[in-house]
């Protein structure tokens, strides 16, 4: 193959993320209701409040520092959120329902398709997926956990996201077509109120990016 050959066989596996969908194994009828139950667990129930400081590794290498305050519901499945400088001038603040409504943003989180992928980022964290249909099972491959408590939820759009429980639970998001495009992992060291104390998530690709968010409050809002 010639030079060319292989630097488009290289780009081709950064935007595909190097795989496919991995294979699942149906687990047994038995152990699917408890299963189930451990992948909602992942996820918080109710109205709650999180205040995270967040390391953003960002394309070329750049770091950012912010505090971020993130409001969610999960009944009426709405998310708020805000970023801080330490000092508390406020950088960007959002909230979503259906649609994203900006409420103010400075540079550069006023770019186009910052706040989409924001709260999309945030939505994967903290709210269950929707309108899907549910296998449950234990993933095949190098890397995945030996444990038959997997959920894979194939929503109508055609994504799929992959819901590990557990301690050190993990979250993998996949487009139609099978690419990875982001995933979660979470240590519960350091943890408040049964979360965990730091959530790390991945976007893999040429402007991939990596955000660290380590936990310094979780409080259940009561209407």
């Amino acid at each position: 193959m010639s030079p060319f050959g292989i630097l488009l066989l290289f780009l081709g596996c950064l935007l595909t993320a190097c795989g496919g969908l991995p294979v699942i194994e149906p687990a047994p009828d038995v152990a699917i209701p408890a299963a189930e139950e451990a992948c909602r667990s992942v996820f918080p129930e109710g109205k709650w409040q999180f205040v995270h400081t967040i390391e953003a590794l960002l394309p070329g290498g750049s770091e950012k520092q912010v505090m971020g305050v993130t409001v969610v519901d999960t009944s009426e499945r709405t998310l708020a959120c805000a970023l801080l400088t330490v000092e508390g001038f406020v950088l960007f603040r959002a909230q979503a329902d259906d649609a994203v409504q900006v409420e103010r943003a400075v540079p550069p989180f006023d770019k186009k398709g910052f706040a989409d992928g924001l709260l999309g980022d945030l939505r994967l964290m903290f709210l269950p997926p929707t309108d899907f249909e549910v296998r449950t099972g234990r993933l095949q491959g190098r890397g995945f956990p030996k444990t038959p408590a997997t959920c894979r939820y194939i929503e109508k759009q055609g994504e799929t996201t992959d819901v590990v429980p557990g301690d050190l639970w993990r979250i993998y998001r996949y487009s139609p077509q099978g690419a990875l495009v982001r995933s979660v992992t979470a240590e519960a060291a350091g943890g408040r109120a049964g979360f965990p104390g730091r959530l790390t998530l991945q976007a893999p690709g040429l402007a991939g990016y990596t955000l660290t968010m380590t936990l310094v409050d979780a409080v259940r809002i009561d209407d």
